[in-house]
């Protein structure tokens, strides 16, 4: 990555407000605008891939990510040139909350740590909440209506609007503890949910045989499956599924074959259900995808 000097961003808060909220379409890196800024920031990745550059470092983001940016964090998100990268981006200055409106208390250190933590520590490596599959709906939910009353201005919208974001932020609480209480296994447990998925890595396009992983694990399916998902954050399926729709993106760029068969290739025995789950993963059709890329 090209070193990048951060410019200031210029006020978006109309004089007064002390919130603002937009939906993005990220650009290509020429394109971009690397910046820092003087309020907190949450972007939440809705919908797409690319990359976000914090500081002097670059990350993948996909469907789901979650990052708080500090003020003064130098920044910025593109996208790959493969799908439109979707950020809802909250920007709001410490005057927003009443601090009598949020009662920690029912949280750790830990948790308030994790989540506003100066992300320039050194041992910074990547700052950001990955939502279950099962917590984005809820996420976007209150999003999506902050973004609604901020852009239709009802009467108390500023009310609504800090409510809601009350509930982000104990949302966002929950799903760190809900996280961190989840990496207590990983340690006794790493090894072989590793063994697990090296073997889903290389045999992705066949049928999912939970009896045949349970055998190599030695654990029951049912205990397997929790665990699997208390390590990785994600069901098997879905972690199949991502293994095969990611396979699907390399094929639609480098191959001419019908998509049909593309389907069927990395695994997918119904047309439908492989259009169905690659838009839910990468925010277009794969006929948009190859489109895109050719």
């Amino acid at each position: 990555m090209n070193k990048l000097e951060p410019s200031t961003l210029n006020p978006l808060f109309i004089k007064g407000d002390e919130f603002f909220i937009n939906r993005y379409e990220e650009c290509t890196l020429d394109n971009c605008v690397y910046h820092n800024h003087d309020f907190v920031e949450l972007c939440y990745v809705y919908s797409g891939t690319g990359f976000h550059i914090v500081g002097e470092k670059e990350y993948s983001v996909w469907k789901g990510d979650l990052f708080i940016i500090n003020h003064d964090i130098a920044h910025v998100f593109y996208n790959n040139d493969k799908a439109p990268l979707i950020t809802y981006n909250i920007m709001f200055k410490p005057g927003f909350f009443d601090g009598t409106l949020i009662n920690f208390n029912d949280f750790g250190s830990i948790v308030l740590s994790y989540l506003f933590r100066n992300i320039c520590e050194e041992d910074y490596e990547r700052e950001n909440l990955r939502l279950y599959t099962e917590e984005m709906s809820s996420f976007e939910y209150i999003i999506e209506s902050i973004y609604k009353e901020f852009s239709e201005k009802p009467a108390g919208y500023t009310n609504f609007i800090r409510a809601y974001m009350i509930q982000l932020i104990i949302m966002m609480m929950r799903s760190v503890k809900n996280h961190l209480e989840n990496q207590v296994s990983v340690d006794n447990s790493s090894s072989m949910i590793n063994t697990v998925i090296t073997h889903l890595q290389k045999n992705f396009s066949q049928a999912l045989n939970l009896n045949e992983l349970s055998m190599k694990s030695f654990y029951s399916k049912n205990y397997l499956c929790t665990l699997f998902k208390e390590t990785t954050g994600i069901t098997i399926s879905q972690y199949v599924q991502n293994l095969r729709i990611r396979e699907a993106c390399r094929l639609l760029e480098s191959s001419t074959a019908k998509i049909v068969d593309i389907a069927d290739q990395v695994g997918f025995t119904d047309y439908k259900s492989f259009n169905v789950s690659f838009k839910k993963i990468m925010g277009i059709t794969p006929k948009e995808y190859r489109k895109n890329n050719v």
